[in-house]
């Protein structure tokens, strides 16, 4: 399981596309966490989903990782961060047994 943080002011760098590949590439459950969410300002609506929708274009090798939107400042969201690793593990699982059965079937 990998809690791939990400800053919210920053943005997606480079490190981070390195490892969100990394993640994908080892099979690996994922939460995208985009942190330091009370600093961004104006925020509304339009703003938590375009931010989801931007880390999900920025990182495509993790595009089906849950993005949970927190502030280790002030708590903010951050138990939402358990139902997400949840999800996650659930998904992965899912997943995971999907391709043991598809290899399964294939060597028969």
């Amino acid at each position: 399981m990998v809690l791939l943080v990400l800053d919210a002011i920053l943005g997606v760098s480079d490190q981070d596309r390195v490892l969100a590949q990394r993640v994908a590439d080892d099979g690996r459950a994922c939460v995208v966490l985009l942190n330091k969410w009370d600093a961004v300002e104006n925020k509304d609506d339009k703003t938590y989903l375009k931010s989801i929708e931007y880390v999900r274009d920025m990182l495509p090798a993790v595009r089906w990782a849950p993005v949970v939107l927190v502030s280790a400042l002030t708590g903010q969201r951050c138990p939402k961060i358990y139902d997400a690793i949840d999800e996650a593990v659930k998904n992965h699982r899912a997943r995971v047994s999907g391709r043991v059965i598809e290899s399964a079937r294939l060597s028969e």
